[in-house]
């Protein structure tokens, strides 16, 4: 019993050692990673129109505006960003307006379900 190959100290710290290697393989694996998510690349559109630009948008933001089953144009003539009282309105002609539910840009024809009509 007093020749022992392994004791309790020395499995455990090969463990603790084994569990930090795969860890910090997984970490460089996963930063190496250069491409965008999915979620991102779709929803970021070369058009050029205001509306259509999230290229300063988190994907979190992306995700939560996915969430919320925003579209750029509503099917609902009755109920549109614009005609919303959650919509923020745009500083000029020329930008899009904004939600208070997600950040981005909000094309003023679109819908989301979480709409609330102007009183």
């Amino acid at each position: 019993m007093e020749n022992k190959e392994y004791s309790r100290r020395k499995f455990i710290n090969k463990c603790l050692s084994s569990g930090s290697m795969f860890l910090g393989a997984a970490i460089i694996l996963n930063s190496c990673n250069s491409k965008k998510s999915g979620v991102e690349e779709k929803n970021q559109s070369k058009s050029g129109e205001p509306c259509d630009d999230l290229s300063n948008v988190s994907a979190e933001e992306i995700e939560k505006r996915g969430k919320f089953g925003y579209v750029k144009k509503s099917t609902d003539p009755k109920r549109f960003c614009s005609n919303c009282s959650l919509h923020i309105p745009p500083v000029s002609e020329k930008d899009c307006g904004g939600c208070m539910l997600f950040k981005g840009p909000v094309d003023p024809e679109g819908s989301c379900i979480q709409f609330v009509a102007k009183v």
